[in-house]
Formats: C-alpha cells, sequence, structure tokens
C-alpha cells in the first residue's frame, strides 16, 4: 500500500473512510514538510526542491521557506510580568541618558 492511501471501505462507511483520508492527508503534509527541511539541510537549492515538487523556485520557497527555516517557536514557561510605569524619581537625570528607568 502506498504512503498516505487508504483502502476503499465498504459503502456504509464513507465518513470514516473521509476521517481517515483527511489523517492521511495531515500525515502527508508534515512528511513533505520534514523531507523539504531536510534537503535544504543538506544544500539542496530551492530550484531542486521546486523541479522535485513540479514548481518553480519561488513557488516552493513561498510554500515552504518560512516552514523550513524558521527557529522552532519556543513556548514560553511562564508568563510575562507587567511592570508598572516607572517614577519620576526613577527617570533618567538628564536628557539622552542610556540608563533604564528602574533601579539596578
Amino acid at each position: 500500500m502506498a504512503v498516505g492511501h487508504v483502502s476503499r471501505p465498504e459503502p456504509t462507511e464513507e465518513l470514516d473512510w473521509i476521517e481517515a483520508n483527511l489523517q492521511a492527508e495531515k500525515d502527508v503534509r508534515v512528511d513533505l514538510v520534514e523531507a523539504v527541511r531536510q534537503a535544504r539541510s543538506r544544500g539542496f537549492s530551492w530550484t531542486q526542491i521546486g523541479t522535485t515538487l513540479g514548481v518553480t523556485r519561488q513557488a516552493a520557497q513561498q510554500r515552504f521557506g518560512a516552514l523550513v527555516e524558521s527557529e522552532p517557536m519556543v513556548e514560553l514557561t511562564h508568563q510575562p510580568v507587567n511592570l508598572p510605569p516607572p517614577s519620576k524619581s526613577q527617570t533618567p537625570s538628564h536628557p539622552g541618558s542610556t540608563s533604564p528607568p528602574w533601579p539596578l
């Protein structure tokens, strides 16, 4: 059986068949992004990847570039702290000062 191919079920199972194919499609998309990521990490050009996909270099880069070349998102382990605005005593003593508006 080919990757991503789901065999045709009995006629009473149409909705299950749709659901199985939807999941297979999602899995294939994830695999395709990973294949492009690996190809780029091994030095293949966008032209080579586009040719393999049957599209232009530009189309391949537009479709996959942000997905494969961006840093993985890091989840925050804590909530951001909302600091109150600085008081007058915490503001820089003269214009152009580079010191922060809080005590060090």
